[in-house]
């Protein structure tokens, strides 16, 4: 649906149960390269809500690379197998959205949700998951070269099979609660484990007061 918009328009956002206003003006200009900047630019349809589908969504992403998703509630997508290099998601709503097989080099997921998300055979080389959430995650074959988990919260994750871990950045990364298997102890340091128990090829990261 075509809508006109002039550059003082008030916009009214919705942004995880937090509301703002804006204009036009404001969106375009602040951040030129933002997805909110490219929607209200004048250069494409404005749809309503029960018009999109997860297609149309898809299909924006992977034709604007370039464009920054930052704070974008893109949850319950399959992203498997797309090529995600350089596009930012930091602070997106991204649960149990599907990343295996994708290509996130240079990624970024600053402060994202990431809650019950499916991260497997990835390219995850130079990502940032900086205070990222990652709970009950999945993370298996995933190379993590210089990506960076630090202060992240792995809690309920699972992790197996992770390649080049010893170059990736755990510092005060929360896996407590999380299962660890083929993974090396050593290439975690920095991290918060609570107490580790050996589990067949890895290990749980448990919190004290469950050891008895």
């Amino acid at each position: 649906m075509a809508m006109e918009l002039k550059k003082s328009s008030v916009i009214r956002l919705n942004v995880g149960g937090n509301k703002f206003c804006t204009s036009v003006d404001t969106l375009t200009q602040r951040e030129p390269n933002s997805m909110l900047a490219a929607i209200f630019s004048g250069r494409h349809n404005i749809a309503c809500e029960e018009d999109c589908e997860k297609g149309d969504i898809i299909n924006f992403i992977l034709s604007n690379a370039t464009m920054k998703f930052r704070g974008f509630n893109l949850s319950g997508l399959d992203l498997s197998k797309l090529d995600l290099t350089k596009i930012d998601f930091s602070y997106a709503c991204l649960r149990n959205v599907c990343f295996s097989g994708a290509n996130l080099r240079d990624a970024s997921f600053v402060d994202a949700k990431l809650r019950f998300t499916k991260i497997k055979s990835a390219c995850l080389v130079n990502c940032s998951f900086l205070r990222a959430i990652l709970y009950n995650a999945h993370l298996y074959d995933a190379d993590l070269t210089n990506a960076n988990f630090e202060a992240a919260s792995l809690e309920c994750a699972a992790l197996k099979n992770l390649k080049a871990t010893n170059t990736a950045n755990f510092t005060d990364a929360y896996l407590i609660s999380s299962g660890v298997q083929d993974v090396n102890l050593q290439h975690l340091v920095g991290a918060k484990l609570g107490v580790v128990t050996a589990c067949g090829n890895g290990f749980i990261c448990k919190k004290p007061d469950e050891i008895r």
